[in-house]
C-alpha cells in the first residue's frame, strides 16, 4: 500500500478495522482502472484482514453528464444524491474519488459534511505529485487536461499556489 493511502487510511482511525469497505466512485468508467490499481496493491500488502472494494458509477445520465450541466449547484446536488445512494446500497467505510471533475464538488455535499464517512477526492494527490515532479525539475511546466468543472473550480490553481 502506498505512503499516501496509508496515511490517509492512519488519519481516519479506519486502519484499526479488521473489515472494510472501500467505495470508488467515478462519472464514468476510467475509476475501474483506479479501482482494479487499488486491488492490486490490496492483494500486495493489505494492512486489513478483510477488504470489499465496490466500484460505484456516480454518472446519472447516459447522454450528458456534470460538466454538461450549467449550474455547480445542480452538480452538487446530484453528486450528494449519488453518494447518499452508494452510503445506503454498500455502507462503505471509506469513498474514493477517482475523478477530477467530482473530486472539485465532493467537499461541498452534505455527505462529506454530514455523513461521517472518511472521502478522498484525487485532487491533492495529483497536486502532491506535480510538486514533488517540480521539485526534481523546477524549470518544467505542467500542462493539465482538465474538464470545465475542474478548471472553473481553481483548485488545482489554489492547491498548486500554496506549495
Amino acid at each position: 500500500m502506498n505512503t499516501d493511502m496509508r496515511e490517509f487510511f492512519n488519519k481516519s482511525d479506519i486502519i484499526a478495522q479488521p473489515k472494510i469497505t472501500i467505495a470508488v466512485t467515478d462519472s464514468g468508467l476510467g475509476g475501474l482502472s483506479t479501482t482494479a490499481d487499488l486491488m492490486r496493491r490490496l492483494r500486495g500488502n493489505c494492512p486489513f484482514s478483510q477488504v470489499r472494494v465496490v466500484f460505484f458509477n456516480a454518472l446519472f445520465d447516459n447522454v450528458s453528464g456534470y460538466n454538461r450541466l450549467n449550474l455547480a449547484s445542480e452538480k452538487i446536488r446530484i453528486f450528494d444524491a449519488a453518494l447518499s445512494s452508494l452510503h445506503s446500497r454498500f455502507s462503505p467505510d471509506i469513498v474514493l474519488v477517482a475523478c477530477n471533475t467530482l473530486s472539485v464538488l465532493v467537499e461541498q455535499t452534505a455527505f462529506f459534511k454530514t455523513a461521517g464517512v472518511p472521502t478522498q477526492g484525487i485532487v491533492e494527490a495529483g497536486v502532491r505529485l506535480m510538486v514533488q515532479a517540480l521539485h526534481k525539475r523546477p524549470d518544467a511546466r505542467i500542462i493539465l487536461f482538465a474538464t470545465r468543472t475542474t478548471v472553473e473550480s481553481g483548485e488545482f490553481s489554489r492547491r498548486l499556489q500554496q506549495h
